[in-house]
């Protein structure tokens, strides 16, 4: 099988696997949302920062060495193994101890068993890295995605039971933990690679040098990226954190879902031609193209439905997160486009590069959030706008290094793009002014309507993804009944 064929099928399953998942998430999401309330909710958000750089420190930037290194020795997987699963019993007890500190900063008790709990999940991911790893070396996308598929449905039937039964935040951290620990023993006992015992000094050295990098650029990031939940936490209340990581999970299900697709699949195969600079140029160009095509016309969608997304799946007792939702939108938009970018700087073992632009945007992020948090949410939430934009400009001008397109072409064809999605919803923001109900159908009219007016566009301005698509469909399509 051809590389392109190896993509086009990586891409298909993942694609798929993200749909189905975005299904089962966000069906398990209402339900959780109806059952449970913002302040339960806030309290994990208080979690995530402890949780989210512990998960990085056992990583350490190997499962991306690992990745990228075209020959690679068993050793190598035994080396990580090992390294992960004892770094991962420290990083436990560390935070097992110091769980009441962090309970008595955010005045909230039963953050001490919560956080507890939830740090069983760093040991149980540290055991399925390697498993992961090899997968996507195979580009076996199709047998990842049944994994996460089944262990969502797993622990979200778990979760739900345990809401139905008044176990209140209890109900969302058996949620994290089951779904990882039925990730990991699915891979474990489905797998042929069977870990031993082994340590190389040698393998160490040689993947540490590159994922110390990703390491230490990664840390300042996860700071950074959730210092907002730290301050609104802090300064505000559990309620209004809540109704932050409502809008958050909202905005992610398309940005962080396509993101993490277009990472998985591309940063494997772009790896693999490196050293074929035009190659490389023309699959990062129609990466990045395609990307805007599809993110841009969600998160548009996301930030002009978000009432009627927020009341109708999970109730007016969420309406506190709408205006947030909204403005989290641009942030969504974003967020694929600099992990594009960033991809190419790591596909080239330069993650010195990615350390010395992550500081800078990082430094930046950090001073902006402190100044907006006076003001208030709304206000943190334009700095991490700002912050994104500032390090989308920072990586595509890096990136230009390794690939003939540069940040001018990028945003030239963004800006083309970005209008025609505009005029595509303009129908639909203009209905929100209307009197008419907001429920499921005005919704679906609103999709719908964006949706026929963004076809016409593209059939008059021959958009070339929009064209390469509908040609693919109509040759599967005819392929099926002939």
């Amino acid at each position: 099988m051809s590389l392109q064929e190896t993509t086009l099928k990586g891409i298909f399953w993942s694609f798929l696997g993200y749909f189905l998942n975005l299904g089962i998430n966000f069906a398990i999401g209402i339900i959780l949302a109806r059952l449970l309330s913002p302040s339960e909710f806030g309290l994990i958000g208080m979690t995530t920062l402890f949780i989210s750089i512990s998960e990085l420190f056992v990583n350490s930037g190997f499962s991306q060495s690992l990745v990228r290194k075209n020959e690679i020795k068993e050793i190598d997987y035994y080396t990580v193994f090992i390294f992960n699963l004892i770094f991962s019993v420290f990083i436990f007890l560390l935070i097992f101890f110091t769980a009441p500190i962090v309970s008595t900063f955010y005045n909230e008790p039963v953050l001490t068993d919560v956080l507890r709990i939830l740090s069983t999940s760093v040991i149980i991911n540290a055991v399925s890295i390697v498993y992961r790893v090899k997968l996507t070396k195979d580009f076996a996308f199709k047998s990842l995605n049944k994994i996460v598929i089944y262990s969502n449905i797993i622990s979200g039937l778990l979760s739900i039971y345990f809401a139905f039964n008044g176990f209140g935040v209890w109900s969302l951290v058996f949620k994290t933990v089951s779904r990882d620990f039925a990730i990991s023993l699915i891979l474990v006992i489905y797998s042929k690679w069977k870990p031993k015992l082994l340590f190389s000094k040698e393998s160490f050295k040689s993947l540490f040098g590159f994922g110390s990098n990703l390491l230490l650029s990664g840390f300042l990031s996860n700071i950074v990226n959730n210092l907002q939940y730290i301050i609104i936490g802090k300064m505000f209340s559990a309620k209004e954190l809540g109704f932050f990581t409502r809008a958050e999970l909202f905005k992610n299900l398309p940005s962080q879902n396509i993101e993490c697709i277009v990472t998985s699949v591309s940063y494997p195969v772009l790896s693999k031609i490196q050293d074929e600079k035009t190659r490389l140029t023309n699959g990062f160009i129609k990466l990045f193209n395609s990307t805007v095509f599809l993110v841009c016309f969600l998160m548009i969608g996301t930030a002009v439905t978000a009432e009627p997304i927020i009341i109708n799946f999970v109730g007016e007792k969420w309406r506190g997160s709408i205006l947030y939702l909204q403005l989290l939108s641009a942030v969504g938009v974003l967020f694929p486009l600099l992990s594009i970018n960033i991809n190419i700087t790591n596909i080239f073992g330069r993650s010195d590069l990615y350390l010395k632009y992550q500081f800078i945007s990082q430094i930046l992020s950090i001073i902006l959030i402190i100044i907006a948090s006076f003001w208030g949410i709304e206000y943190i939430i334009i700095s991490l706008i700002v912050n994104s934009l500032v390090s989308y400009v920072l990586y595509a001008h890096v990136a230009n290094k390794f690939v003939d397109y540069s940040l001018k072409n990028q945003a030239i064809y963004f800006s083309k793009i970005m209008m025609v999605m505009l005029f595509s919803w303009t129908i639909p923001f203009l209905m929100n002014f209307t009197s008419l109900n907001k429920n499921l159908v005005f919704l679906g009219a609103q999709f719908t309507i964006a949706f026929l007016v963004f076809v016409v566009i593209c059939e008059l301005i021959k958009i070339e993804q929009y064209l390469d698509l509908k040609n693919l469909i109509f040759k599967r399509f005819k392929q099926s009944i002939s």
